[in-house]
C-alpha cells in the first residue's frame, strides 16, 4: 500500500519535520491523515 505522503517523500516534495515522519513510514504502518497547505 502506498499513500500520497510516502510518494511525495520519495519524489522530494517534502521538507522539515514532515519529511522526517514520511521517511520513517513502513508499508505496514497505519495510514497518516495529512492536512497540507500548498504554496502557489
Amino acid at each position: 500500500m502506498r499513500w500520497g505522503l510516502k510518494e511525495a517523500e520519495t519524489q522530494g516534495k517534502l521538507k522539515g519535520e514532515l519529511k522526517q515522519i514520511a521517511s520513517a513510514l513502513q508499508e505496514d504502518d497505519n495510514p497518516v491523515i495529512l492536512l497540507a497547505k500548498y504554496k502557489e
